[in-house]
């Protein structure tokens, strides 16, 4: 999906700053727009509700925190496919984040290609 400058974007949700700026310098290596936020809540404040990509988002935040943006995100905008990444998660977490609306759950560390070619078939994918 492109959003109005025909870029395809990649928003990205993470705490640790090196983390964020490392998903920032890779997506943007290959090409895509990237938008990057502290945490869930930043996001949901700083998103437009219109512009269309990929949201990457590290689940591991205070309380959950993450999940219940995710679940009000569903109803507040167009949907944005997003990919969950985390250090180590439970089987219940995964679930509950499917439930939320995940693409699919990647765990840290990764592979880099792997989580571009995951990004992409989200992007490809119809709303």
């Amino acid at each position: 999906m492109r959003n109005g400058q025909g870029e395809e974007t990649v928003f990205i949700v993470d705490e640790d700053d090196a983390m964020r700026d490392s998903l920032r310098a890779m997506f943007e290596a290959r090409g895509f727009k990237t938008l990057s936020f502290d945490a869930a809540a930043a996001f949901k404040a700083g998103h437009d509700g219109i512009s269309r990509g990929c949201l990457i988002i590290d689940l591991i935040e205070p309380g959950y925190r993450a999940l219940e943006i995710l679940h009000s995100l569903a109803g507040e905008m167009e949907r944005i496919p997003f990919v969950v990444l985390s250090d180590a998660y439970s089987r219940d977490l995964k679930a509950l984040a499917r439930e939320a609306g995940a693409t699919t759950c990647v765990d840290k560390p990764f592979e880099p290609e792997y989580l571009v070619s995951v990004v992409r078939k989200a992007l490809s994918t119809p709303a």
